[in-house]
């Protein structure tokens, strides 16, 4: 599998169906205020948890939570990537322009 970006926008709340490797997973992106930040939860397709409040920061993988055991974080990463290549964290306004969301396979 290819690099993927994974389609965002500047919509404070957002719900999106993803096909990573064979599975299909539910993220829910959402802004916080208070923090300043995006947080992300991940849901397998039958709504079970599998990670929640993972905060999005830049150039680090993000935390797998529950998705150890899913075998998703032994094939690929999800990561923020800032399209100048710094390390800024991304904005509220972001999204598809300096900042993107990619899942990585492992080669």
């Amino acid at each position: 599998m290819a690099v993927l970006n994974i389609p965002l926008t500047t919509a404070p709340k957002q719900v999106l169906t993803v096909q990573l490797e064979d599975s299909s997973y539910r993220l829910r992106i959402r802004w916080s205020t208070v923090m300043a930040a995006w947080y992300m939860d991940v849901s397998g397709i039958d709504g079970t948890a599998l990670a929640s409040g993972i905060r999005m920061v830049t150039a680090y993988p993000l935390p797998e939570g529950n998705l150890a055991g899913s075998g998703l974080w032994e094939r690929g990463a999800l990561m923020v990537v800032a399209q100048d290549g710094s390390f800024t964290e991304p904005t509220r306004e972001g999204w598809g322009s300096t900042h993107h969301l990619l899942y990585i396979p492992k080669a």
